[in-house]
């Protein structure tokens, strides 16, 4: 069974975590009712000290569940729900004052909407209504990165006597008046307006494929590697690491598996024909003995002393080896865009080769 997971990012202001709650959940007027089993809100430690205070302490959201039975079961509280950003030494911001500040949230805000997208049983809304526009801003992008379709989007809207209002948290069910601070203009919370704004986002996720996202990158590295992604692919060989560099992300190779994609990026530099994959169903059936000198004039460089190049026959499980795990290296290290530019494939004879322009390759020598 799915579940609903509320995420939002908020500064000073609690009201927004039950106004999203009720806009998503409680309001008869929706066109569909999004109840969520958990919520989790991510703010600096005074945002997250003024939720204790107001939701939890003076039991806004005990009395909320109570006025609206159908989030009765919703999972929030002060110890589980509540998510402090810190700086780089794990010590909680009070506030976000600098540039590294902000760019601690950004991560931390990646991380957290990565963490709960990768999770395949559940739906992630992510509320960007509170905070500094800055943290909203970076909750959108990474949803935008790592939502799924089942994700979504919104920001809330409240009219402005009731936004105004110290005591307003929801619209009531029954008649409860609030006032703004000075105590002058007085509103019933029943009568008030709340609506929710879905926010379409542009998602991204298959440009970054499950084996990068598997991996460890901040907010800033994944955005430059889909910005990276766009530009034309740039393919460099590096002889002295056995890696291969497509734009600013590389792949290391083993001297085998190396020697095998430098013959390829060779011959696709001087235009030769893709290759003839062999067929496990001919008997005998190999790469040429041309075909074969010259990738084992590449791999002398590199094979250990206990391989005897004389002897290698590029048969169907040879070629079929190698190239297994050339492409797996290659689909974790890239992108998936990229990878299907740099990857061994057929091309339209059904021959294996390099489909780059021999203009794409740089081959770097000792």
């Amino acid at each position: 069974m799915s579940r609903n997971i509320l995420f939002l990012v908020t500064g000073m202001t609690p009201q927004i975590v039950t106004e999203t709650i009720w806009a998503l959940a409680c309001d008869d007027n929706a066109d569909t009712q999004w109840v969520p089993d958990e919520v989790h809100v991510l703010s600096t430690q005074d945002g997250l000290n003024q939720i204790r205070k107001r939701l939890f302490e003076q039991k806004v959201f005990e009395q909320f569940k109570h006025h609206y039975p159908i989030i009765k079961d919703v999972q929030f509280n002060p110890i589980d729900s509540l998510h402090v950003i810190t700086d780089a030494d794990g010590k909680a911001l009070n506030d976000l004052k600098t540039p590294e500040d902000n760019e601690r949230s950004a991560d931390i805000i990646c991380e957290t909407i990565k963490a709960f997208t990768s999770m395949p049983d559940t739906s992630v809304h992510v509320s960007i209504a509170g905070g500094r526009k800055t943290m909203g801003f970076y909750a959108g992008y990474a949803l935008s990165l790592y939502g799924r379709a089942q994700d979504a989007m919104s920001h809330v809207l409240v009219e402005e006597k009731s936004e105004k209002a110290v005591n307003f948290f929801y619209p009531t069910p029954t008649e409860h008046f609030v006032s703004d601070r000075d105590e002058k203009d007085v509103d019933n919370a029943q009568e008030a307006q709340v609506w929710l704004a879905n926010i379409p986002f542009v998602r991204l996720r298959s440009l970054l494929g499950k084996e990068i996202i598997a991996q460890t990158y901040n907010f800033s590295q994944v955005v430059q590697l889909i910005n990276d992604s766009l530009n034309p692919v740039q393919v460099t060989a590096n002889k002295d690491t056995k890696t291969i560099t497509a734009n600013s992300q590389s792949c290391k190779l083993s001297s085998k598996e190396f020697s095998f994609y430098l013959w390829f990026l060779q011959r696709r530099c001087h235009t030769k024909l893709g290759i003839s994959y062999p067929s496990k169903d001919i008997k005998n059936d190999r790469l040429s003995p041309l075909e074969t000198e010259e990738f084992k004039q590449i791999y002398i460089d590199y094979a250990a002393r206990n391989i005897n190049i004389d002897e290698i026959v590029i048969d169907h499980d040879y070629f079929s080896q190698v190239l297994s795990n050339i492409d797996k290296k290659l689909s974790i290290a890239f992108l998936p865009k990229v990878y299907e530019q740099v990857k061994i494939q057929p091309d339209d004879s059904r021959l294996y080769q390099v489909t780059l322009d021999p203009r794409q390759i740089n081959i770097i020598d000792y």
